[in-house]
């Protein structure tokens, strides 16, 4: 019986790897088209840290706000960058200022549009992760 469960459990482990990795880029391209009717507003970077994408993958994150109408939203991005470039990153990325579009029905769904940041590629950019 035990051994049913494990390999029931490493079965179940390798089809959500598979769902994730299959499903991920698609929902970011299928956001990334409905973004491009999306208004634009400047958010503020607020936080950052350094976050365990993967098991062993480690990217600097970056949590921001932005305000539509009166009302404040926050999402957050992680770069592609490693070493001195990510320590630098996360002491200067504080308070600059990054493009987000977002959805104008739902303000708190965003995206952002740029491939590169500070010259570093933007590994999640909106709203789904």
């Amino acid at each position: 019986m035990f051994i049913l469960f494990v390999l029931l459990s490493g079965f179940l482990a390798i089809a959500a790897i598979l769902v994730l990795t299959r499903w991920v880029p698609i929902s970011c391209s299928r956001l990334a088209k409905e973004a491009r009717v999306w208004p634009t507003t400047e958010a503020t970077v607020l936080g950052s840290e350094m976050r365990l994408i993967s098991r062993y993958d480690q990217f600097p994150c970056f949590t921001f706000s932005y305000v539509v109408g009166e009302e404040y939203y926050s999402g957050s991005f992680v770069l592609s960058a490693e070493g001195d470039q990510a320590d630098t990153l996360l002491r200067e990325m504080i308070d600059k200022k990054v493009a987000v579009q977002y959805d104008p029905n739902h303000p708190s769904k965003f995206y952002i549009s740029d491939k590169t940041i500070q010259g570093c590629e933007v590994k999640f950019r909106g709203g789904v992760w």
